[in-house]
């Protein structure tokens, strides 16, 4: 049986989550060994940036994964309230030489393509342009 897209995406994320998790709980343990202050506040808004892009790209793979089992019409799935949520905050990338640790920097950039792929599959399964608009969820 083959893999579906809907299936693959989903075991990316999950596998991400788990490791933007690992990272988090890394860099608690490591909190005041390297990074202090700003950069460590700064390390954790961008930790709670790839569990946002993570987390929304979840929910629209979950919604697509509905439709597919028949839980959930085509209608529903592009209503707004299901369409793929939290551009303002997902799509944004920090500015360079921020100095987070390097899996963190990796989980960023991984978690941004993940979400910018999704975000692709959204504007194609909602019929047309999602309009940068984040959906309330």
């Amino acid at each position: 049986m083959a893999i579906l897209p809907i299936d693959r995406a989903y075991s990316e994320i999950f596998a991400l989550l788990i490791e933007a998790r690992d990272c988090v709980i890394d860099m608690r343990r490591r909190r005041g060994a390297h990074y202090a202050g700003s950069v460590d506040a700064r390390a954790s808004y961008e930790a709670l940036r790839v569990t946002s892009r993570l987390t929304h790209a979840m929910a629209w793979v979950m919604v697509q994964k509905a439709v597919g089992s028949g839980e959930m019409t085509v209608q529903e799935a592009r209503d707004e309230r299901h369409r793929l949520g939290g551009q303002q905050v997902c799509l944004h990338e920090p500015e360079e030489d921020l100095d987070l640790p390097p899996h963190l920097d990796s989980l960023l950039s991984r978690s941004l393509a993940i979400y910018r792929r999704i975000e692709r599959l959204d504007r194609q399964h909602g019929g047309g342009q999602h309009g940068g608009v984040p959906a309330s969820h």
